[in-house]
């Protein structure tokens, strides 16, 4: 029996556990969050509500303390994910297996979006960025935001440091307000100047285009049979299509070769002048991976399950190269 566990994560684990049932072997979840109510512990074999303060330094030791109370065989994280990595030899010593991409440095360079810009431009690929400002003060913001504008080029900015697009924001100086118009990403440049005056610039601000093109997500897997990737093109309903474009996948396998992920991994892109570009890089399995295995018939997460136990991972891409996916919520007794 293999004891998997996954500690805090987005609710679409629900989908990636299910997906991991299907290792065929004996398996069993044990599922950990603050939130007690957290929708894939309805998926989990065992649940545990986690009151530890992770923000008080020390999670890393409560975490091997879990794996060892409750007898944990493979830990997949996402809380404390780089302080869980940085003491990856205190799982090890304990015959603990981490589902995870192990390169602390790599790590740190994608949880910015500078630095991930930063990285991709000094190995050389610079051809894979839009064009982009680092601001570390309100008058190199107020100089990017104008550099742009001039140019008639429309403005977004978001932290360094973010997860989940919180800090995206669109300046839009034109649009007029009306009933129906009540998005939160939508600021003027006048409200913008006034948020970054207040700013303490410590998680520096990162100024571009504003992309409005389809997202394309990456969901990828090294293998001793080659770099696997399911490209998902988004929209903004719940209709996705898995389309395997050689222009993405050849980008997507030049990014991979200087970045040392194991474990699955996702690259988002958007379009700029015609050229796909790198949005950012997940050092980990994405919210939306469920929908690229459904529309590829692939089981990513059984594969890197397979890969970290030791086991033989076999796979081949399908025969036709793009197929559409819809996403459908439906409801579930579960108290």
């Amino acid at each position: 029996m293999t004891r998997i566990w996954y500690n805090h994560w987005f609710s679409t684990a629900y989908h990636l556990i299910r997906l991991m049932r299907e290792c065929g072997t004996d398996a069993e979840f044990i599922g950990s969050s603050s939130n007690d109510q957290c929708v894939y512990k309805f998926e989990c074999d065992e649940w545990y509500k986690e009151d530890y303060n992770a923000d008080m330094g020390g999670y890393a030791e409560y975490c091997l303390d879990f794996c060892k109370k409750h007898s944990i065989d493979v830990f997949v994280p996402r809380r404390g994910l780089n302080d869980i990595v940085r003491n990856a030899e205190l799982f090890e010593s304990q015959g603990i297996r981490l589902f995870a991409n192990m390169n602390p440095a790599h790590l740190e360079i994608t949880d910015d979006k500078i630095k991930t810009y930063e990285y991709i431009k000094n190995i050389g690929l610079e051809h894979l960025l839009p064009p982009y400002f680092s601001c570390e003060n309100a008058g190199e913001f107020r100089n990017a935001v104008e550099e742009f504008s001039s140019r008639g080029i429309r403005v977004c900015y978001k932290l360094a440091v973010d997860e989940g697009a919180v800090t995206f924001r669109i300046i839009d100086n034109n649009g007029k307000p009306n009933i129906y118009s009540n998005s939160p990403y939508h600021i003027t440049s006048e409200q913008a100047e006034k948020i970054v005056d207040e700013y303490s610039f410590e998680n520096r601000i990162m100024v571009m285009p504003y992309l409005d093109s389809p997202e394309v997500s990456v969901d990828c897997l090294k293998t001793a049979n080659g770099l696997l990737m399911l490209p998902r093109y988004k929209t903004a309903s719940r209709f996705y299509e898995i389309r395997f474009d050689e222009e993405i996948m050849k980008r997507t396998e030049e990014i991979a070769k200087y970045f040392d992920f194991e474990m699955p991994f996702n690259v988002q892109y958007r379009m700029y002048n015609g050229e796909a570009v790198v949005l950012e890089i997940n050092p980990r399995m994405s919210g939306g991976l469920q929908i690229s295995c459904a529309a590829s018939e692939i089981n990513l997460p059984v594969l890197a399950l397979r890969k970290l136990l030791g086991k033989s991972v076999k796979w081949a891409y399908p025969e036709f190269k793009s197929r559409g996916c819809i996403q459908i919520e439906s409801p579930a007794a579960v108290f």
